[in-house]
């Protein structure tokens, strides 16, 4: 999980675009 809950919700969704390698990470949340 993230630092902070909202934030890292809004900052994983915003990198996963630009970023393939947090897309797995989400998925595991």
């Amino acid at each position: 999980m993230a630092v902070t809950p909202a934030r890292g919700t809004e900052r994983a969704l915003v990198p996963a675009t630009a970023v393939p390698t947090i897309d797995p990470r989400i998925m595991s949340l």
